[in-house]
């Protein structure tokens, strides 16, 4: 029985799901509609790769899987891969056969199309915006468990607990008899699902205290090892605390342009001979990033191709409003500030202004530089974020987690 309530977990789960997140559900049953005639559409034409014998043809038997898919993720597991000594494949779009999916999504898309009819209320609205994610989501179920059995893995690597491309696998994999390993890909908040894993890779103890907030259960054997995508730090050469002229703002999907743009204006005119650089959050549209950037006088790095410690190195203070990246920004010595971008009540998702991680944006633009330059004194504070922080571990996380797999793998097969 395949769950796609708990496979779409944050969409489906209104007590976990974000204000603004919510905010864009409707019961449009046009835009339901819409969205099933583009299912039905891919479906019809995924049929042609049933007739393609090399389908499967990369796909022989691998020690470990990792699911990489998006460029954050991959930066995640990339470097675990290249630590191991077995025989791996790390899944992204690009080599991984999903085509046939959308054939599966197509057939089972009349059954979601009758729970829309069925619900009421939140989940009604759910249902007909998230339309093609929850038939994707019986398709990639199945494509997830064709996968599996083929490769056979004695683990499987997840960088992503709640988005269905990866919980399927997960679930799939529980049912095959394959441990699973959650590494994160970014920081975490109280609203993400339970721990259900056999092993759980944490940045840290912020992270734990999160996955078990309000007694949340953890079914997962945790290790705190630090995480892959902070190793790449000490290869840049940061100037740690220092006010120039060069602020980077990091765009999330949720942002308003409009209120970009008034604070872009607002630097320019009190911060004398500030350069910005606007980098937009992967998912968002770049081209339309880019056409912003341009016409309000700003550079622009392309998070799908520029490490975003790349951008922290170009940059000497940074402003994002719900972002994982006040802790990266953090975690190389640097200032970040948080503004509001989204005209509503400050949410602190991530718990960054609590914990004094970051700072609200001062109304007095000038005080900037009294803020970075007393920004010393957090290597308790960030090690409660990264346990490795600061210590002989730091920037080998990779190599850390891998060992612990080769550890497991033994285990496994003995």
């Amino acid at each position: 029985m395949i769950d796609i309530n708990d496979l779409n977990y944050l969409d489906a789960h209104e007590e976990f799901n974000l204000p603004f997140r919510k905010e864009r559900y409707t019961a449009n049953l046009g835009q339901l509609l819409k969205q099933w005639g583009i299912i039905i559409g891919k479906g019809m034409f995924a049929l042609l790769y049933f007739f393609y014998r090399g389908y499967y043809k990369q796909l022989e038997k691998y020690d470990i899987a990792l699911l990489g898919f998006t460029g954050n993720n991959l930066r995640v597991v990339k470097p675990i891969q290249e630590k191991l000594d077995r025989r791996t494949i790390v899944f992204d779009f690009k080599n991984l056969p999903f085509r046939r999916n959308e054939f599966y999504a197509m057939l089972y898309s009349p059954l979601v199309f009758w729970n829309y009819l069925m619900e009421t209320g939140y989940m009604k609205k759910v249902y007909a915006s998230e339309f093609m994610s929850f038939c994707r989501t019986y398709g990639w179920y199945i494509g997830a468990n064709k996968i599996l059995k083929r490769i056979k893995p004695q683990i499987l690597v997840v960088s992503n607990d709640h988005i269905y491309f990866q919980r399927t696998f997960f679930r799939v994999a529980q049912t095959l008899g394959i441990k699973t390993v959650y590494v994160q890909h970014a920081s975490v908040s109280e609203n993400f699902p339970p721990l259900e894993f056999d092993y759980a890779f944490l940045d840290g103890q912020e992270s734990l205290d999160k996955y078990t907030f309000n007694n949340k259960i953890c079914k997962s054997k945790i290790f705190f090892l630090g995480n892959p995508r902070f190793d790449i730090i000490k290869a840049y050469n940061f100037e740690h605390c220092v006010f120039n002229n060069k602020c980077g703002i990091a765009i999330n999907t949720v942002d308003l342009p409009d209120k970009i743009t008034d604070l872009i204006r607002r630097l320019y005119i009190e911060i004398k001979n500030i350069k910005i650089t606007l980098r937009a959050h992967p998912g968002s549209d770049e081209k339309f990033w880019k056409n912003f950037s341009n016409k309000n006088n700003c550079s622009f790095s392309n998070a799908k191709i520029e490490n975003p410690f790349l951008f922290i190195a170009q940059n000497d203070f940074f402003i994002s409003g719900e972002s994982s990246f006040h802790l990266d920004v953090a975690l190389t010595g640097k200032m970040s500030f948080y503004y509001n971008f989204t005209g509503k009540t400050i949410i602190d998702v991530y718990g960054y202004l609590k914990s004094g991680l970051t700072k609200v944006l001062p109304d007095n633009l000038t005080l900037i530089e009294y803020y970075i330059n007393n920004c010393k004194g957090r290597t308790q504070l960030l090690q409660y974020y990264a346990s490795n922080y600061g210590t002989s571990d730091w920037g080998k996380s990779a190599t850390l987690i891998a060992s612990k797999l080769e550890e497991l793998l033994n285990t496994c097969t003995t």
